[in-house]
This record gives C-alpha cells, structure tokens and sequence, in this order.
C-alpha cells in the first residue's frame, strides 16, 4: 500500500494485493514494537526505550509492546516472523481449550461445551483482533480465570490460587489494558456472585488478585507512570470516534455481520468495522435468547445479567456515555468498543446454556428460531419494499444508495439461510446428539467463513522486506534521523524494523511535553497538537534541523501535486534549496537536508526558562537555537568561552545507554537531541551529575573543560519498583507454595 515497498510489484503480476486496509496498526505499530523489544532482549537488554521515534519514547511503558508477555518466548524459538505467527495462531486454541474447560467445570455436556467454545474463540471481536496479537491475547486469559475460580469455589485447592495470581501476569502482559480491566472486573463480580455471603472466600481470593497485580508491577507502574504524563486525555482521536460507542442501528449486525457492507470487499460503510464486530452466530441467537434469564442464583442468569450490561456498555446508549460523561479514569480514554468480548464470551456461555437444554427447550428453541426468521424476513423486504416503491423506482435512487442496498441484501442471504436450516434441522434431526452437532458445525462454517473473510495470510518474505531506498537510508543515516511526506510513502513507525530514527511516530500513549514539541517541530506554536498521529507537513520547519533530520523521503509528483512515476518534480511545498536530491527509485526519492545540525552539539549560551512550556514557546519565537541553548535550571559548572579545537561526538548509541566523547577549551553545555523523559541520568566519567532539560524536551548536561565520557543511562524509577513489587510479591507465593507443601506433608505423616 505504500512507497518505496509500492515501487515494486514483489513476484506479482500489478503488485501486492492488498486483502484488508484497516489492519494497518500492525504493521505500524504493534508489530514494530514487538520486533524492537525482542531484537533488545536479544541484545542483552531490558526493553525500557524506544530510540526510533518521538525523538526517543518508552517502550516497556507502552502498554502495547506486551515487552514480558510470556508467549513472546516463541519470538526467540522460532525467530520473529513466524513466532509472531505462532502467537497468532496459539489464541483461538487456547481461547477454544479454557472456554471448553470452564464450561465442563460448570457441567455442560461435552457437545455444548465445544459448540461455546468454538463461539468464543472464533467471534467477531476474537476475528477481528486476531492479527493484532494484543486485545485477543487478552481475551485468552478470561476463561482460564473463571475455571480456576469456579474449580477453587468447589474444592478449595490451595494451590489454585498462586496460579489465578500467574494467570494476571499473563493478562496484564497481553498488551491491551482496556480488555485486561473487564476481565479483572467481571471475574471479581462471577467470584463475589459464586460465594455470596462466604466473605471468607472471597477475601481469600482478593488476596490473590492482588497479589497478581503485584506480579505485574513490572509493567503497571511504569505503565502509569506514561499514562500520567502523556496526552491521552486530550488525544482527539477518541472523541473523532464518538468514543467508540458502537450506533444503535448496528445491532443489526449481530443477525448480519456484513449488512452494512465490509472493508474487505472494498464496500463497507459506516463506523469502523473493527469496532462493530461482535458477532457471535446467527444460530446461537435462539439459543441464547432460551437462556437469557434462568432460575435465581444461576451461572445462566449472571451471565444473562452480564449479556445485557456488556450491550449497554459498549452501544451508544445513556449508560455507554456515562463513562465519558464522568470522565472515569481509564476507561474514559479507551473505546467503549473493546468491550464487546464480554458480549461474545457471554453469548458463547448462554448458548451452550442452551444447546445443553436442547431436549426439554426445543419447543421453545423452535419458537426463537422462526421469530428470528421472521425478524431477518421482514428487515430484508423492507429493504426490498424501499427500493421498489420509491417514486421512479430503482431508479430514483442514487448510485451510491442503490450499491448499499444492494450489498445489504446480498448479505442477508446467508443469515437467512443458516436460520432456514435451523428450523430445518430442529423439524427433522430427532436426536438431539445430531442435532448439536449440526448445530456445531453450520455455526463454525458461519464464524469461520467471517474469520477468513476479514484476515489476510501474508508471504512471510513480504514483512518488511529491503528496498533500495531502505536500504541507502541504513547505510547512510547512521546517527542522524529520517522524515517523511505525509501521503502514502513510509507511515509513522514503520522505519523502526529498518532501524531508522525518526521524531516523528505514531502512538495513543506518548509524552505530553513530546506532544506539545512536536507543534514546534511541525513550525505551529506549542500545544497545537492533539492526535496520536505526529506527522510532518511542514518540510520547511527549521527545527528539522534541530532535530537532526538528514533524510526526507517523498515522492515524484507532477505540477498537480499529484504522484506520477513519469514526473521529475516533487511537491511545491518542499524547498528546493534546502533540500538536495541524493537518491531516487520508480517514485520514491531521498532528499538531503542541507541545513542539518549534529546531534550531539556544545553550547556556551544559554537562558533560563524552568516551565516547558515557556521554553517551547520561547524556542517557537525564532530563537536562536543553532548557537544558544535554552535549560530548566542554571548549569554547574558555568560554560565559558569556546575553544578552537572543541568537539564532541558519539561514540556508542544503543536503547538505553548514549555513550558521549567530548573535548574542550573550557566548560560547555553538551546537548543531545533525544527526548528526555523521567528516568534519564547522566554521568561524567563515572560520577553522576545532574541532567539538563534542553530547548524544553532534549537532554543536555554542563562539562567541565577538557576530554571527557559522557553517559545517558534510562533508570526509570517505575522500573525499579515495579521489579521490586513482582519481586516481593513472587517471594510471596513461592513461600505461600512452600508453606502449604510442609502442611500437607505433616498430614500425610
């Protein structure tokens, strides 16, 4: 889909066919993030910071780059490509094992059981994020931690409760909080439902909960600690969505996943469709239905209840938009939307609630089933009745109209046959073993047909793979940093993979103080941005000098500003004199920037401004940045004059460490133009000093006169006492599994 990988057609006859646009986050970002953390592990380190983009931005912190997920071991088995995959394919099996398990444990026969765990593990909320290893993982772990509770309820096995405590790591680590938050949630709720007025198993599990979560310090506090800085709460992206709450006319959705059209067949319209697909099965809807609401005290009617919450949640309803409307910590900045596993899960345990009861319901299964015939038999001719009696006819309405209605029809044609046949099968399969595996098997062609629908597979030679222009950019970048044109040419993160730095990024948790530089950077005044997205569109800012950018990466565009291969010009809003052709290919060109600053500079002038702020805008109104350095606090030593012979670069850059070789004259302020960020330190030949905040987001430190090592170490604090806490709280468990060995021991002696 985009340049300099769209100059080439890589084995095919017009080029990559491109199945599904929409799951473009995974190339540019949760991919990227996942390869960098493991390359570091590999390398030796912790994955605490990403050098690629924002100038610099926490890695383990980013909730999404799941840097301690368990599963990510088969990344270092069997390399990152196919460990990815791996991963992938591990989440509707394990999905399908725990919500078998969970639902025998709830004593479901056998048949039923598969038939709800093959609705869960395969629905639209677990198709749709299938491939983006982060909210499906999280959804794994639900199941798993009703069966260790309900078992733990039943028996009081001790030795459930450190694994419910391990079963949090793994949720927590997943890469997706919103999920990862119901999930703690409603488990808490089944636990407290299940041992309603024994207080004493409740708090003896709570104990556990916690303790889990001390497990998982390694990433919530640092987590928190990004979440408290960033802009999340003014990011625009969210509220553009209608916070994604779901519009109540897609509930036709759950009866026809594609009425509305779908991304993959280039016609589907709308709100997002990957925020819309909860599909569960038309045929599990009777089922479900029949279960809704059984007798009082059941894991049928909690799950009823919870069916009926998780819809008001995540429809545009008063109760969705009370979250927003009171601002609810959290929650509050993610979409409403992410949700719907609860509904899947729900509606996958009430139908096989419902299979199971097949025998003494089928009357009513029957009655469920021709309702809902009826209902998508009158929702399709009025469709038909809309079109045939409009005024002309057909053809009075637009094309536009005509395709949607169209397409809505079409896609009614397989709900209405399923339902057909249901009714079909309830009317002439006696046997109700038959019957549920007829049942099992037309609802795993359904959800299996929308699976395959919505995910592409992709040649593993096609993930990032090397073009000449990539390839002069590693060889020639080194320190410096890249930028783009903002159309279709090498999106936001996807230069990590190549090692390529940029102060550009995408990404729904970065810094704040980033957030407001980047204005800056962009040439707009402090504070004006307020998107996840940090692109440049102004390829004239003097402060891509600042930042080191040496390379920009465009494309050839004719005087229409339009791409044309066939033109030797590029956009009109890209000087020419700041610029210079260096290297070009079929479309995509590199230009030069003439006008680049080193990364790594001396100053003897500087101001003062502690606010960041006050810097940025001080820094916006044309400062003179090239030979003064503006600080948050009076440098010690004070710089003096400059010498002849001073300079300064680096000598050894790697995620969390810069290493700095300096000379001079007399004292300097050495600056860095990598973002700084809380956890940054600085040492001066072995003795830490203080650390500057330069131009109101860089790093800077005052040297004193002569040759000196200068070393940037990230020691993030929330690191520290995250580790601390999974450390104490591992001891905890490990002594509470010694402790109740020695008990059962002395009984058996």
């Amino acid at each position: 889909m985009y340049f300099p990988w769209l100059d080439y057609k890589w084995g095919y006859l017009v080029g990559v066919p491109v199945k599904n646009s929409l799951l473009t986050d995974i190339i540019s970002q949760l991919y990227p993030w996942r390869d960098l953390a493991i390359n570091i592990w590999k390398s030796g380190q912790i994955p605490l910071w990403n050098v690629y983009s924002f100038s610099g931005t926490p890695l383990l912190a980013n909730w999404q780059s799941a840097v301690f997920y368990p599963l990510n071991l088969l990344m270092f088995l069997l390399g990152n490509g196919i460990g990815w995959s791996a991963i992938i394919i591990l989440q509707p099996f394990l999905a399908l094992v725990f919500t078998y398990l969970y639902l025998r444990e709830i004593k479901i026969s056998i048949l039923p059981s598969v038939f709800g765990a093959t609705i869960y593990s395969f629905s639209g909320f677990m198709m749709v994020y299938l491939e983006y290893n982060s909210a499906g993982q999280a959804a794994i772990w639900l199941p798993l931690i009703l069966l260790i509770l309900e078992r733990y309820i039943k028996g009081k096995n001790y030795l459930l409760l450190p694994v419910l405590s391990f079963s949090f790591f793994f949720l927590l680590t997943s890469g997706n909080f919103q999920v990862s938050f119901y999930t703690i949630l409603i488990t808490f709720i089944y636990l407290c439902f299940r041992s309603i007025k024994d207080f004493k198993t409740i708090a003896e599990v709570a104990v556990f909960y916690i303790l889990g979560l001390g497990l998982s310090a390694i990433q919530l506090i640092p987590t928190l600690e990004l979440y408290l800085n960033s802009f999340r709460n003014i990011d625009n992206n969210i509220i553009l969505n209608n916070y994604g709450l779901i519009p109540v006319k897609n509930i036709i959705t759950f009866l026809a996943p594609d009425f509305f059209g779908n991304p993959v067949t280039g016609n589907g319209r709308g709100f997002i469709y990957q925020e819309t697909a909860g599909y569960f099965g038309v045929l599990t809807i009777p089922f479900i239905i029949s279960n809704l609401f059984k007798t009082k005290g059941s894991i049928a009617k909690f799950f009823g209840f919870a069916l009926i919450l998780s819809g008001l949640l995540v429809f545009d309803t008063p109760v969705g938009r009370l979250i927003y409307q009171l601002k609810v910590p959290l929650l509050s900045t993610s979409y409403a939307s992410r949700a719907l596993f609860l509904t899947d899960f729900c509606a996958a345990i009430l139908a096989a609630f419902g299979l199971d009861a097949l025998n003494e319901k089928k009357k009513k299964i029957s009655i469920f089933g021709i309702l809902l015939f009826a209902i998508l038999a009158i929702t399709f001719s009025v469709i038909l009745i809309q079109v045939l009696s409009s005024k002309h006819g057909i053809g009075n309405l637009t094309a536009t109209q005509v395709s949607d209605l169209i397409t809505s029809l079409r896609n009614m044609v397989i709900p209405l046959g399923l339902v057909l046949l249901l009714l079909l099968s309830l009317k002439f399969i006696k046997k109700s073993k038959m019957l549920a595996i007829t049942m099992i098997l037309l609802t795993t062609i359904d959800l299996f047909k929308f699976g395959l629908k919505y995910n592409p597979f992709v040649p593993i030679r096609l993930l990032y793979p090397n073009t000449p222009v990539t390839d002069f950019l590693k060889q020639n970048t080194g320190y410096y940093r890249i930028d783009r044109e903002k159309i279709n040419i090498l999106p936001p993160n996807t230069w990590i993979p190549y090692q390529l730095m940029s102060a550009s990024g995408y990404d729904p948790l970065y810094s704040a103080e980033y957030a407001n530089y980047y204005s800056v950077y962009n040439g707009i005044k402090p504070g004006a941005l307020t998107s996840r997205y940090a692109e440049l569109d102004n390829y004239n800012s003097p402060f891509l000098d600042l930042a080191g950018v040496k390379y920009l990466v465009v494309a050839k565009k004719d005087s229409h500003d339009v791409i044309n291969k066939t033109s030797n010009e590029i956009s009109y809003q890209i000087s020419q004199t700041k610029y210079k052709r260096v290297f070009e290919d079929t479309v995509s060109l590199v230009l030069q920037n003439l006008t680049v600053m080193p990364r790594v500079k001396q100053f003897s002038q500087y101001d003062i401004k502690a606010n960041y702020l006050d810097a940025q805008n001080t820094l916006y109104n044309n400062y003179d940045f090239r030979n003064r350095i503006i600080l948050n606090k009076v440098p010690a030593p004070s710089p003096s004059k400059p010498g002849t012979n001073d300079n300064v670069e680096i000598i050894n850059y790697s995620s969390n460490n810069v290493t700095i070789k300096s000379y001079s004259q007399g004292n300097s302020i050495v600056m860095l133009t990598d973002a700084y960020y809380p956890g940054w330190e600085v040492n001066i030949d072995g003795r830490k000093t203080q650390i500057l905040v330069a131009d109101g987001i860089y790093r800077a430190v005052s040297v004193p006169d002569g040759q000196h090592i200068i070393v940037f170490t990230y020691k993030p604090y929330s690191f520290k006492y995250g580790l601390l806490i999974t450390l104490g709280s591992s001891l905890i468990l490990e002594a509470y599994q010694i402790i109740n060995y020695l008990k059962r021991k002395g009984l058996k002696q």
